[in-house]
């Protein structure tokens, strides 16, 4: 409807780019301007891998029928070949990650060198934020945490009661953190976190890390791609998973410079000036 009364009043527009999710008001959009504004330059943009849910998987019945963009941009070259999953005739570019335009500046990691840090963001829900921490608990009674600190950042939904409710029984190693993610991140010697972009963002700063299985019925989405080597990361389904996870991190020595080389060069297009008016402009 917003389209046909643009048109109207004769409301000329050159170029339209969509943050796309292709939910139904994605295609809603482009339907629009399909029947109004054929002539109009449209692009839609998603950020993040094409593996956290089914509809980033455009078909060509949906091609066909208008209802995805032309060309679809992704923030890094590795997503290309996700978006053409099933339909391969999708046309696909490259535009700047501007989400984590923060990977490529002056990130100053440094943990502190006489404990070794685990910085765990927890999730949307609050009984699964329960249970990582109890996990965590059984770890600390288990193992030995010597020199082990542990950094809790609460999801950003979370309200004041139920972070206080979460804080309410942590073990001394635990502390809540309400820094910003980036300062958190600079803290912290692996990051544990589920469905969150961050995990990603954090390997391209060269910090290794643990994702955990979502709970009720996921189905397993992944912010990190399946296809980067578990050397940087691991995929864990349970507590004792999580567990030899974290003693892995603390016992291997890995080259973060070249987990960051490899995840940048692939998974995050750098914004500058000439990227972004390549992105408008292609």
């Amino acid at each position: 409807m917003i389209f046909l009364r643009l048109k109207e009043i004769e409301v000329k527009i050159k170029t339209i780019v969509d943050w796309w999710e292709n939910q139904p008001r994605d295609k809603g959009l482009h339907l629009g301007i399909y029947k109004f504004y054929k002539e109009t330059i449209v692009r839609g943009y998603t950020s993040g891998p094409s593996n956290l849910a089914l509809q980033y998987y455009p078909t060509v019945y949906e091609q066909d029928n208008h209802v995805v963009p032309n060309t679809i941009f992704v923030q890094g070259k590795a997503f290309i070949d996700g978006i053409k999953k099933i339909n391969k005739k999708q046309k696909v570019g490259v535009a700047p990650a501007f989400r984590f335009y923060s990977v490529y500046n002056n990130f100053h990691h440094k943990p502190d060198p006489s404990t070794y840090t685990i910085l765990i963001l927890l999730p949307v829900y609050l009984k699964n934020s329960f249970d990582i921490l109890n996990n965590i608990k059984d770890y600390l009674k288990k193992y030995n945490t010597s020199n082990l600190r542990i950094l809790i950042k609460p999801h950003p939904t979370m309200n004041k009661k139920a972070v206080k409710t979460l804080s309410e029984n942590l073990s001394k190693n635990c502390e809540i953190t309400t820094d910003d993610v980036m300062n958190s991140l600079s803290k912290a010697n692996v990051l544990i976190g589920s469905m969150t972009s961050t995990c990603l963002e954090a390997m391209a700063l060269g910090i290794p890390v643990i994702v955990l299985e979502q709970p009720y019925g996921l189905f397993g989405l992944l912010t990190v791609p399946k296809e980067i080597p578990q050397n940087y990361w691991k995929y864990c389904t349970s507590a004792e998973e999580m567990f030899k996870a974290i003693a892995y991190f603390r016992e291997e020595s890995k080259d973060s410079e070249d987990m960051k080389n490899y995840i940048r060069e692939n998974y995050f297009e750098k914004v500058t000036k000439n990227s972004v008016f390549s992105f408008l402009e292609s």
